[in-house]
């Protein structure tokens, strides 16, 4: 399962392409959010967050990836967007049953 990423002990598994995208989302976020002193007090770790809070971000990054697939004139990129969405898909599916079983929607 070379193209899983799984966040240990949240059972968040994504393609490598869409977990690597989201982490990088995550990152983003927290270089904005460490500019305020009281939420960086409480989150002094990127590190920590971007593990935490990456699953968070799986939707938009698959999102920019398809926008990404629409806009990008680079075929080997294009194939390499197209497999990753093609490939997460049946972990999405996964992903949104265990959201639904936990919030009790299932």
């Amino acid at each position: 399962m070379g193209h899983m990423t799984s966040l240990p002990g949240k059972g968040c598994h994504a393609h490598k392409l869409v977990a690597k995208t989201a982490q990088e989302m995550a990152a983003a976020v927290y270089e904005r959010c460490a500019q305020n002193n009281e939420w960086f007090a409480e989150n002094p770790s990127q590190d920590r967050y971007v593990a935490d809070a990456w699953p968070l971000f799986i939707e938009q990054a698959r999102s920019t990836l398809a926008q990404l697939l629409r806009t990008t004139m680079d075929e080997g990129l294009k194939k390499e967007i197209y497999d990753a969405l093609i490939l997460d898909g049946s972990l999405r599916r996964g992903r949104i049953n265990k959201l639904q079983a936990k919030s009790g929607l299932a």
